[in-house]
């Protein structure tokens, strides 16, 4: 999926994140991805974010033990250029955004909604396109009709990954919570705005650091220095001028952070808040 993000130019941009997991296990009232390894894709083209993610797939599995990939997304075209880099793999449309174009195409029709949900679960796409004409027929303006129309492509262009649920055990996904708890959380969920600089920086070390990498001092120690990667899973090259040059830059407009004396330890705190750091 992908979080929104102002830009310090006044813009905003996208900022696509993919995980990497192997299934889910229950916890409490709640699911949890089962080794999950985030990456971010800001400041990349879909065909090298794709290329990275293929690597690490193979760099941390066997191909001859994967027994087979599923894709979760909302559709987007970026997504479903998975399946040319994964030519095992199989999209899924995820349930957070199948719903939510249910609901929001029959907030004035909510009796349709029993009648969409069968038409999928059946795997009937001609009563499908015959309530959703029927729909379009009583709609009562021209909003509503280009919404029915909308939701009606959205769903043919995506019916083969809707319904491979009914054919398929495709496993749990929840983008919407990986990008709430990986990227929002920091960059967008608070009135704030980024550079492009900043906001490629800043997202990896939220992706790295949700993947379970701990940032330790020796990382840190200068330009040239890199994480230990012994463990393949969370391998990661820290540059202190890229990353905490960005992140102070971000802050240093705020003037309660310019009346003191601006230590090295002090920028590096103010740097690695809500980033989660480990000097252990």
């Amino acid at each position: 999926d992908e979080d929104h993000v102002s830009l310090t130019n006044g813009r905003s941009t996208n900022l696509p994140l993919i995980c990497i997991y192997e299934g889910i296990f229950k916890e409490g009232s709640k699911n949890r991805c089962i080794n999950p390894i985030y990456m971010s894709g800001y400041g990349k083209d879909t065909d090298e974010f794709w290329l990275e993610v293929t690597d690490k797939i193979y760099e941390l599995y066997d191909p001859k033990d994967i027994k087979g990939i599923y894709i979760h997304g909302d559709g987007a075209n970026w997504i479903k250029e998975g399946i040319s880099w994964l030519p095992e793999s199989k999209l899924v449309l995820d349930k957070f955004h199948l719903n939510k174009a249910i609901l929001e195409s029959t907030a004035r029709q909510p009796e349709k909604r029993r009648d969409i949900y069968r038409a999928i679960n059946t795997n009937d796409s001609n009563f499908f396109k015959k309530i959703t004409s029927e729909m379009f027929k009583c709609a009562s303006s021209e909003r509503e009709r280009k919404m029915i129309a909308d939701f009606r492509r959205y769903i043919t262009n995506n019916w083969q990954s809707i319904t491979i649920r009914n054919e398929e055990d495709c496993g749990s996904s929840s983008p919407e919570g990986h990008i709430s708890h990986v990227l929002s959380s920091r960059l967008s969920s608070r009135p704030m705005a980024w550079s492009k600089k900043g906001l490629k920086n800043v997202s990896a070390l939220r992706a790295y650091i949700c993947s379970g990498g701990k940032v330790k001092a020796e990382h840190v120690r200068g330009n040239d220095q890199k994480g230990d990667k012994t463990d393949k899973r969370h391998n990661f090259t820290l540059n202190l001028e890229d990353i905490f040059s960005s992140t102070v830059s971000e802050i240093g407009s705020i003037t309660v952070l310019n009346m003191g004396k601006v230590t090295p330890l002090y920028t590096t705190l103010k740097g690695i808040c809500h980033s989660g750091f480990d000097f252990s």
